[in-house]
């Protein structure tokens, strides 16, 4: 009688998980929940039934419960158990870490605590099957368990994951290793395990860096106080009103007296982790020069440099990003995972402690502090990369503590957050202009998107242009480069042309004053000798495959 009620609760899950995928994708989100809570229990279940010695079926079931402590509290404090939680721990110092337990919120862990004795109460109580002819009553349980791996191994097979996944142009998992780590992870038990796994592999690609190949490096113009360089992410350049948009996302072009957008930008690719490498390297799209980085551009030509995210730090599209950051003198990451992110505005805060330092650095060199010319050249000289959560998906998460809403149109709630997130990425924008012009210094800025998404029929109704979904749309995004003095005439607030992101590296040479060996102006969209003839016509997929652009 028991196995047939276990047998018709099996089917009854697993039609339930066939229907609700064909029709709902929030309800997979909540089977495939209760699939991992079902592998987690019996994992549990199976290796207590299996152990006699009582000293270990303890250190088995504290095991199993400070584990479980961890992650229920993660779980209600911040969501899903990561690798970049990993990182935020491991990379974390001293003053960090007591930071961290300081605030810790009591309620939870009081509620934490109380959730993990009892489980450790109801693991130590699980009955002990080890002789033989009680071994039969494990075998429902042990069929069951062997199923719901099957159906997850089998989610991660349709996906690729048992051939292998190019994570970066430099690394990739071999044939099956992704599987594994997403088997690991569907089980609570060992989701840490793989957790740490992946952050290893990872922190490796991360940390590799390339030796700095520029020669000839010389400044034209003089060197500005402080240079900003915003990198967006998700934003589509046609629902920018200064692209045409029919809402008030933006000013208007012919109302700003400041800006200078290109017409028809083109990233580089459909995802982060294939774009901003691309727009950061010198490349031909196919092939990356690791050695020619525009950080290393910056810093050589006398430039200190600042990366701050408000982005993950490790993760398959994260760590491509993160190991670029790395180039620079100080990198500051808000969160260790963008689920955390806070509102893009705390950009606002970052950049003015950047300010404040500035302006000591320039009462240290009034008061005789910096007699070598070249620590004043380095000192006057800064430049600030901010890589901004944008519209990232879960687009009403973005506009979340921002100050800025639409009037509402009749779109639906997701596609009304995402006018919203560009409504205030532009807001950004301009708070940031404002402190600059506020600090007395001379400045530039410039900004970007990493890629743009496609419209798709059902919600969110944005989406990446990953595998069928590929389009030129996901590929047309805003470029703009901000001014400190109004522009002299409107024929200054456009320049008219198809421009490839993979060719950003010279453009950015030539926006920061500088050239190089490998710097070809003719390849820079604001120089007058630019020449489109030299574009690359092509771009890359989010699977690392070059396809070209009509």
């Amino acid at each position: 009688m028991k196995n047939k009620v276990l047998f018709s609760l099996i089917t009854l899950c697993f039609s339930s998980l066939f229907f609700f995928s064909l029709f709902s994708f929030s309800f997979v989100s909540i089977i495939g929940a209760l699939v991992k809570a079902v592998i987690s229990g019996l994992t549990l279940l199976i290796i207590m039934s299996v152990i006699n010695n009582r000293k270990s079926r303890y250190l088995l079931a504290a095991a199993f419960s400070v584990n479980f402590a961890i992650l229920f509290y993660v779980a209600l404090m911040y969501g899903r158990f990561t690798s970049g939680m990993f990182a935020s721990v491991l990379e974390s110092n001293n003053q960090e870490a007591l930071a961290h337990l300081a605030s810790l919120d009591g309620t939870l862990v009081f509620i934490t605590s109380a959730m993990s004795l009892l489980l450790f109460v109801f693991t130590i109580k699980i009955e002990n099957n080890t002789k033989v002819d009680n071994k039969t009553k494990l075998m429902p349980y042990m069929m069951l368990l062997c199923l719901c791996i099957a159906v997850v191994a089998a989610t991660e097979v349709k996906s690729h994951g048992i051939k292998g996944t190019r994570i970066s142009e430099s690394s990739y998992r071999a044939d099956g290793e992704e599987l594994i780590i997403n088997l690991f992870s569907a089980n609570a038990n060992t989701l840490m395990l793989a957790s740490l796994y992946e952050y290893r592999s990872l922190n490796a690609l991360e940390t590799t860096q390339a030796e700095s190949r520029w020669s000839g490096i010389k400044r034209l113009t003089p060197a500005k106080d402080i240079y900003v360089v915003i990198i967006g992410e998700s934003a589509n350049r046609d629902r920018f009103k200064l692209y045409g948009y029919h809402r008030d996302t933006s000013d208007a072009l012919a109302d700003t007296d400041h800006i200078t957008l290109v017409t028809d930008p083109l990233s580089a690719s459909v995802v982060t982790r294939t774009s901003i490498p691309r727009s950061f390297y010198v490349n031909d799209v196919d092939t990356i020069d690791h050695g020619l980085n525009i950080i290393d551009l910056a810093k050589q030509s006398g430039s200190k440099t600042y990366w701050i995210s408000n982005q993950g730090v490790v993760g398959n599209h994260d760590t491509p990003i993160t190991a670029i950051a790395k180039h620079t003198d100080t990198q500051k990451f808000l969160n260790s995972n963008y689920e955390l992110a806070r509102s893009d505005m705390v950009f606002t805060k970052e950049l003015a402690l950047i300010l404040k330092e500035t302006h000591l650095d320039d009462s240290n060199i009034l008061n005789g502090a910096h007699a070598n010319e070249q620590q004043t050249k380095q000192i006057s000289s800064k430049l600030v990369f901010l890589h901004t959560m944008g519209s990232h998906n879960d687009f009403c998460d973005r506009i979340e503590g921002m100050p800025l809403r639409l009037e509402p149109k009749e779109l639906d709630t997701a596609e009304e957050c995402y006018d919203n997130s560009i409504l205030n990425t532009y807001h950004l924008i301009t708070e940031l202009k404002t402190q600059l012009d506020d600090s007395n210094l001379s400045y530039k800025m410039l900004y970007f998107s990493d890629h743009g998404l496609v419209e798709i029929k059902r919600s969110p109704y944005l989406s990446h242009g990953s595998g069928k979904l590929f389009s030129r749309q996901a590929l047309e995004v805003p470029l703009l480069f901000i001014s400190q003095k109004p522009l002299m005439s409107a024929e200054q607030k456009a320049i008219t042309a198809r421009y490839y992101l993979s060719d950003f590296p010279h453009t950015f040479a030539d926006w920061l004053g500088v050239t190089a060996d490998q710097i070809d102006f003719r390849r820079s969209v604001i120089n007058p000798k630019f020449d489109p003839n030299l574009q690359p016509g092509k771009v890359f997929d989010d699977s690392f495959r070059v396809q070209l652009i009509d």
